[in-house]
This record gives C-alpha cells, sequence and structure tokens, in this order.
C-alpha cells in the first residue's frame, strides 16, 4: 500500500476506500514489484543452518534495504510460527494457575476455622502413611488430568490451523498443476520418513556391532556404512527436490504443511487416551484408600482432607508455575532460534594500509613460518646428534670428538700427521675428549679383570673419521703408560701409515702371504709404548685373509704381548671384515658422523655385528660442533719448572718410567717403615 501511494501519487491508509479500480491497479503494482524482487534477489545456504539474502540493483541503498527487510521479515515470521502452540499452553496454565489460587484461599481458610472450633489432635504414624498415599494418588491424578487438557487445547488448535490450511489451499491451488505439485510433494515425504527409519534403524545396527567388538574394518561393518552412506545421498536428493518444488508452487518452507498438522494432531489424540487409561487405574487406588481411612475418626478425616487438599494445592501451583517459567524459555529459545547473523551495509571504500606495515607484517609471518619449519624440520631428523640417540639403540656411550676443523683459519690436509691431536696438542681441548674416552676404556677393562683389551675400531660408513679416532685413541692410551699396538686392518683403503708418516711397504699383508717376519713388518716405538702394524699392499681377498686361522693366532700372540690392541677396521655397511674382527676382539667400538649418521644406518651395522659377535657394540659421535659439554680447565705449572712433566713424562721410555715407578714405590716403603 505504501509503495502503491507513492508510485500513484495518491494517500492511503488501508484498503477500505479503495475502488475497484484502485484495487486492479494496485494488484497490477504488486505482481510488477514481486516480478521485479524475484528478478534481483537470490538465496544461497549451506544445506545446515546459514542463509545468505543477496540484491543486485543499480542502487546499492536499495539492495540493502530490500534484503535487510525481507531477512527480518522471514526471521519474525519463522519465530512466531514456532511459538503459537507454546502460547496456547501458557493461557491454559494461566487460567489454571488462577483457579488454583482461588482453591488455595478457599483451603486455607475453611482449615483455620476448622482448627478453631475444634481441638488439634495428634494423630498415629498409620493415619499419616494413608494420608500421605492419598496425598500421592490426587497430586498424580491431577497431573494427567493437566496434560489431558493441554493436549487438547493443542488439538484444537492445530486444527484451527488445518482449516485454515485447508481453505487457503482451495482458495490458491484450484490448477491441476498445483494438485499434481501437492500429490508429489506427499509422496517425496512419505519417501523422506521411511528412508530416515532406514538411516535409525542401519545406525542402531552399526552401533551394536561396534559395541560387540566389531572394528570399523570388518566386513559386516562395512557392508552397513555403505548401506547407510546409500540411503543418506537418496535422502538429501529428495529432501532437495521437495525443497525446491515448494519455492516454485509459492509456498513458504518455514510453514507447516497439511499432512505434517495432521500427523501432530493424531499424535497429540494418541496421548489423550494413553492418559485416559491411565486414569481408571488411579481412581480405583484413591477409593481403597478412601476405605482404609473411613476407619479414622471423622474430625481427624476432615481434618487430614482439609491439608491434603491444601498441599495439594501448594504442589499445583509450584508445578504450574515451573511449567510456565519453562515454556518462556522454550518461547525465548525459539524466538532466537532463527536470527538473523548480520546485516548488509553500504559498501564502503577500504582504508589503503601503508607500505611499511605490510613488509613489517610479511617479515613477520616469514620468520614465524620459518621457525615452525625449522622446529619440524628438527623434530623429523632421524641423524644421530647426542648420546641419548646412541642410547636408545642400546649403544654404550663413549663420548663426542668435536670438529678439529671448527673455528680454524687453516684447514688440514686429509689424514696427516698434522691431525693427531692427542701427540701435537696433549693439552687442548680435542685432546682431552679422547682423555675422556681412554679412562671409560680402562675403567671397563678394570672391572673385567683383564691384563689386555683388545679393541675394534669401526663405523658405518665410509668417511666418518673411524682411522682419525683409532690413531689419536692408541696415542692416549700409550700416554698412559700402557703398552699399546696399533693394527690396521683395512688392508682395501688403509690409512693409518698416512698419520704416522710411515712407509706402507710392507705390513699384514706381507706377514701373511710374502713370509715377513713379524720384526720385518711392525713399526715399534714411534712414540713411547706405541708400536704400529701396517696393512701394506696388494691383498687378494682381504676378508679370508681376516678369517684365516693365521689371523686369529697372531690377535691371541699380540693380546698376550700388548695391554691394548687397536684395530682400525673396514666400514661394517660396506664389508665384512669388521663383523669378523668384532668375535675376535674384547669390545668393538663404532664412530659415527654427527649429523650425517642415522639411526636406521646404526641399527642395520649394529645387527650386522650381532649376527657374528654377542659383544656390546660402544659408539662415539665424530665432527660434533657443539661443545656446550666438555669442561676446560687451566693448565698445572710446577714453580720454577714452567712446562715439565712430574711423573709421567712423554719424552722418556719405558725403562726409565718403571725406574721413576720403582724408586717411588721404594720411598714409600721408607716411608711406612720410618
Amino acid at each position: 500500500i505504501a509503495l502503491y501511494s507513492y508510485m500513484s501519487g495518491k494517500p492511503l491508509q488501508d484498503l477500505k476506500h479503495l475502488t475497484s479500480k484502485d484495487k486492479g491497479a494496485l494488484m497490477h503494482s504488486l505482481e510488477e514489484i514481486s516480478g521485479f524482487i524475484g528478478a534481483v534477489t537470490s538465496t544461497s545456504t549451506n544445506g545446515k543452518t546459514l542463509i545468505s539474502i543477496s540484491a543486485s540493483t543499480l542502487d546499492p541503498y536499495t539492495s540493502m534495504t530490500l534484503v535487510n527487510t525481507i531477512a527480518s521479515e522471514f526471521v519474525e515470521f519463522t519465530n512466531k510460527k514456532d511459538s503459537n502452540g507454546l502460547f496456547e499452553i501458557k493461557q491454559l496454565l494461566e487460567e489454571k494457575l488462577s483457579k488454583n489460587k482461588k482453591i488455595l484461599q478457599e483451603t486455607e481458610l475453611a482449615l483455620v476455622e476448622f482448627k478453631k472450633k475444634n481441638k488439634v489432635a495428634v494423630i498415629n504414624s498409620r493415619t499419616f502413611e494413608y494420608s500421605n498415599r492419598l496425598a500421592g494418588l490426587e497430586r498424580r491424578i491431577d497431573a494427567i488430568k493437566t496434560k489431558i487438557e493441554e493436549k487438547k487445547r493443542l488439538i484444537a488448535y492445530h486444527r484451527k490451523e488445518l482449516k485454515k490450511k485447508l481453505s487457503s489451499s482451495l482458495s490458491i491451488n484450484d490448477g491441476r498443476s498445483h494438485a499434481r505439485n501437492a500429490v508429489n510433494g506427499r509422496d517425496k515425504k512419505l519417501q523422506i520418513a521411511i528412508l530416515s527409519q532406514q538411516i535409525e534403524s542401519l545406525q542402531k545396527q552399526k552401533e551394536l556391532m561396534i559395541q560387540q567388538g566389531y572394528d570399523e574394518s570388518h566386513w559386516r561393518v562395512a557392508e552397513v556404512s555403505q548401506e547407510l552412506r546409500k540411503n543418506s545421498a537418496k535422502m538429501r536428493k529428495l529432501v532437495q527436490s521437495s525443497s525446491e518444488s515448494e519455492v516454485v508452487s509459492g509456498n513458504s518452507s518455514s510453514e507447516l504443511s497439511a499432512e505434517e498438522i495432521r500427523n501432530n494432531i493424531a499424535r497429540d489424540e494418541r496421548s489423550v487416551e494413553s492418559l485416559r487409561e491411565q486414569l481408571p487405574i488411579l481412581l480405583r487406588q484413591k477409593e481403597r484408600a478412601n476405605a482404609r481411612l473411613s476407619e479414622v475418626p471423622k474430625a481427624d478425616q476432615e481434618r487430614m482432607n482439609m491439608e491434603r487438599r491444601v498441599q495439594l494445592a501448594y504442589n499445583n501451583l509450584a508445578k504450574i508455575q515451573a511449567k510456565m517459567d519453562e515454556i518462556d524459555i522454550q518461547i525465548v529459545s525459539l524466538e532466537r532460534k532463527v536470527h538473523i547473523e548480520a546485516l548488509s551495509n553500504m559498501p564502503q571504500a577500504k582504508k589503503r594500509r601503508s607500505l611499511f606495515l605490510k613488509l613489517i607484517f610479511s617479515a613477520f609471518i616469514g620468520i614465524f613460518f620459518g621457525i615452525i619449519i625449522a622446529i619440524v624440520l628438527e623434530y623429523l631428523d632421524s641423524s644421530v646428534r647426542h648420546k641419548s640417540d646412541l642410547e636408545e639403540l642400546g649403544i654404550h656411550f663413549l663420548g663426542e670428538i668435536p670438529d678439529i676443523y671448527q673455528g680454524r683459519k687453516t684447514k688440514f690436509s686429509v689424514k696427516s700427521p698434522a691431525q693427531l691431536v692427542t701427540l701435537n696438542n696433549p693439552e687442548s681441548l680435542d685432546s682431552i675428549v679422547f682423555d675422556f674416552v681412554r679412562s671409560r676404556l680402562e675403567s671397563a677393562r678394570t672391572r673385567s679383570g683383564k691384563n689386555s683389551n683388545s679393541i675394534t675400531i669401526t663405523s658405518v660408513k665410509p668417511n666418518e673419521g673411524k682411522s682419525f679416532v683409532a690413531a689419536n685413541l692408541a696415542v692416549s692410551l700409550s700416554q698412559l703408560g700402557k703398552k699399546t699396538l696399533l693394527i690396521d686392518c683395512d688392508l682395501r683403503c688403509p690409512s693409518t701409515h698416512c698419520y704416522f708418516d710411515l712407509p706402507n711397504d710392507s705390513g699384514l699383508v706381507d706377514l701373511f702371504e710374502a713370509d715377513a717376519s713379524l720384526d720385518d713388518v711392525i713399526h715399534k716405538r714411534y712414540t713411547p709404548n706405541l708400536d704400529i702394524l701396517t696393512a701394506g699392499w696388494g691383498c687378494k681377498n682381504p676378508t679370508v685373509l681376516i678369517s684365516s686361522e693365521k689371523f686369529k693366532i697372531l690377535m691371541k700372540f699380540m693380546r698376550s704381548e700388548y695391554e691394548y690392541v687397536v684395530v682400525d677396521t673396514p666400514p661394517v655397511l660396506a664389508v665384512a671384515d669388521a663383523t669378523v674382527l668384532a668375535n675376535m676382539t674384547d669390545s668393538v667400538v663404532m664412530v659415527s658422523k654427527y649429523r650425517s649418521t642415522t639411526k636406521h644406518e646404526i641399527m642395520d651395522a649394529q645387527f650386522k655385528i650381532h649376527q657374528m659377535s654377542s659383544k656390546r657394540v660402544h659408539g662415539i659421535i665424530n665432527f660434533a660442533t657443539d661443545r656446550d659439554e666438555v669442561v676446560t680447565y687451566y693448565p698445572y705449572v710446577m714453580p720454577g719448572k714452567a712446562g715439565e712433566m712430574s711423573l709421567f713424562d712423554n719424552k722418556k721410555g719405558d725403562h726409565s718410567q718403571k725406574d721413576d715407578l720403582k724408586k717411588f714405590e721404594e720411598q714409600l716403603r721408607r716411608r711406612k717403615a720410618g
């Protein structure tokens, strides 16, 4: 009417003053307006809880007003429709509330007058029991009657709505197409109901199977899940097609159909019948309770009846008030069941952000994600980095050898005498680490009670520094005053002679194949207490040579002559020499490279060693870049004798060290005797 008044220029308050000509013009204008709205508006939904309304017109303000008006009207109509039935029940409860208030006032006044006229007597417990039982029966009877009245009120309301629905459908849907659409809609709703029942039964069947112990991958559970998906897809298609047909037929999706109203009426009628069936039973129980109370004196009976009526009125008031509170909560929740999430606004020009802020934000995001990626990569890194990585694999940790190239301006040449840090600079940090490893090996030999200890030095794969560790460890053991022998058993790629700058013309190969003597091939006293047996050249089959009986006899002889025998062997994963030698020596030391050797490679190497020997594998991490765990200490300098050694001097020979020890023991004996 407002739009027509604006378009025609005639003031119009209501429809009563319209002529037939004006009504025709008004209906024509409304058809044009509705067609325009249908052309410029569109809706979309996520299929669950959200409906989006959009409009595209030349004027943004018109689009905003149109969309907000449609949304507001839809929300108001839907919420009002859902809460009409609750308003009917609330009206009934208000009537009963006022009636019960009057009954309560009358019964209380009557009880007061009765107590004034008669003396209050004490009633026994049995009479109270009968009275309480009768009061409970009366409360149940009154509650059932209240429910019956509520259901009747709802049935009357639904019948009134059904009558309106039928009359409106007859006046609007008078064509064949509308009748056909209604029949198709009823058929689709029937199919949807059947599919929903099937889906519910399949879900219960699946839950029962899972409770009985069936797994999700079991073929019976898989069949039920597949059938459940098929029925869900069918139901989804039927719901979409039925919603589209409702939009085409012009019915509002928020209104209840005639079939749904009939179902509600039938459901309420069945509920009324079941409640009426309970009433006769309760009435008979009430008669029995009254019969038992008939033996009580009339004054007591009248007093108990009056008190019971007062209590019943109080209970009814409390129940009605609680139910009204529940209905108010339901009405509020229904009013918010459908609500506007966000109103449409006029488009505004966005404020452009400055380039400086964008750069700062981009840098922050880059740093944040860079840290996250670094943490993830560090967590997923399976290389050896710490002693705990070796201990998790069952390897006894001996120590970490630092990277001797770290922090140095000049690089050492590969496999040169400059890498003998224990010999060139015994007080350096790199040499102290080998002293730690030496002390752990010495304590293990002392606990075992053996006079000698043979050690196999190997690695997981090439270029991990096993020969470097073997050479420096042998020098460190000899500095302790222990007679030590270093044997180079890496016959394929020997390197021990490079560290000590020795010729490799004759060695272990010549001892077995060229009938050379031990004195010809062994290099004695390179440093005090250290002998070196190089590998030699020209071995055709190193594995056969190392596995021979001659080599076993040689190892047995060397263990009787030396306190420590250090054997440098090839990598475990490259050839089988190290696994054979592990069975001939007392202990096995496996060298792994920091952040290069993986845990999986160490497990494979350890498995190969344990196939030939049951000895425990010790581990050393080489080329470690982190030195936080190594503690430095200042050197001990004797006053007036800087740079001199007090007891064990590496420049002294074996004979002079023994003489010093004998002199020291004799001095202690004299002091004890004195």
